[in-house]
């Protein structure tokens, strides 16, 4: 059992999931951005099919398709339609594939290592964040990143992340037919060999003052992968800047205490309050979705917090106004800005009116 992923993201997220529960399950909720996916907001999972993948050596894995830059193949494939995935046509790291759903797909290149054991120790307390060690259950060769382009005859880019390292599906479980996290990424929580799905565990967020439901399976930095319990990936690196990555922000050091309505941040999170809440900028415009997220790190400055400024913050217009009043800096007190931290994390539905 992997340290912190079976034992306190499950905790905070089920905190998390009462948050989202009170907070949002009342009102309508928007559509779900997958429409493959299977969604239980009480349990913050969603289950979506896995395919079986294998590289030119014939070493094979299973892979899971979140996003397509056509609108054609996302129809076809019953994922989220995300056009400007296409600007990372030209990255030296995309793999190529030939797509056999009903049997084995064949990649060029690109694999990952789920051996490691996913570490996150938290600081001491009031400062849980950064943690004393870290270290991410999962990492990509050097040549991999999630997105493919499949040879369709339109060039269509998929986000298809690698969730197990298996010759055969039924190895991603163990005898007792829980999951095994040595071959397995650290989100999966259980597989379903009949139907050929996994179920993964979602993360709560906001958007534009709502609540969001997402996916984690890459970053570019150790520290993130560690703490979103996902890959890491240093080919992400690649994403920043190229036209296909969006603004997600995140706080370090917001308030604490898992009952309290202003709690956020990774300090909040390592404390085993919940998920840290992070913002995403997401726009309701299908030509403007991308599940790459370029991730921007603030922290409260010590005036803010002394003054009572600090508070939840539900959406970027609202973040970017504090940084520009001075609440709000990067970590080491500049200007708040890109962290170069790349995470791939694909949206599943954002919740309320």
């Amino acid at each position: 059992m992997k340290l912190f992923t079976q034992l306190q993201i499950q905790i905070g997220l089920a905190v998390a999931a009462i948050f989202v529960a009170a907070s949002a399950f009342a009102q309508s909720n928007g559509p779900v951005f997958i429409p493959s996916a299977k969604v239980d907001l009480k349990k913050m999972t969603a289950t979506l099919p896995f395919y079986q993948g294998q590289l030119p050596d014939g070493s094979k894995f299973v892979f899971i398709i979140t996003d397509a830059s056509s609108a054609a193949a996302a129809k076809k494939l019953g994922v989220a339609t995300s056009p400007i995935l296409g600007a990372t046509s030209k990255l030296s790291s995309l793999r190529k594939a030939h797509l056999a759903l009903a049997g084995i797909s064949t990649f060029d290149h690109g694999s990952v290592d789920f051996t490691p054991e996913h570490i996150v120790v938290p600081g001491d307390a009031p400062n849980f964040f950064p943690p004393k060690q870290f270290q991410p259950g999962s990492v990509g060769s050097g040549d991999y990143n999630p997105l493919v382009q499949i040879d369709d005859g339109a060039g269509t880019i998929l986000n298809a992340p690698i969730i197990a390292t298996v010759k055969e599906p039924s190895e991603m479980q163990l005898a007792d037919g829980s999951v095994d996290y040595t071959k397995v990424h650290d989100k999966v929580l259980s597989v379903d060999l009949e139907n050929c799905t996994v179920t993964l565990q979602m993360t709560p967020g906001f958007t534009s003052g709502k609540n969001v439901v997402y996916l984690s399976f890459d970053a570019n930095a150790a520290l993130a992968a560690a703490l979103e319990a996902a890959t890491l990936t240093a080919a992400d690196s690649q994403f920043l800047g190229s036209g296909a990555d969006l603004n997600l922000y995140a706080l370090t050091n917001g308030e604490t205490g898992a009952n309290n309505p202003q709690r956020q941040g990774f300090n909040s999170a390592l404390s085993g309050d919940g998920s840290p809440l992070n913002i995403l900028t997401l726009s309701p415009a299908s030509s403007s979705y991308s599940p790459i997220w370029n991730v921007n790190v603030g922290s409260w400055t010590s005036a803010a917090i002394s003054a009572g400024d600090r508070h939840r913050l539900s959406n970027a217009t609202a973040v970017r106004a504090a940084a520009s009043m001075g609440l709000i800096t990067s970590p080491d007190g500049s200007v708040l800005g890109s962290a170069g931290i790349i995470v791939n994390c694909p949206v599943i539905q954002v919740l309320g009116n």
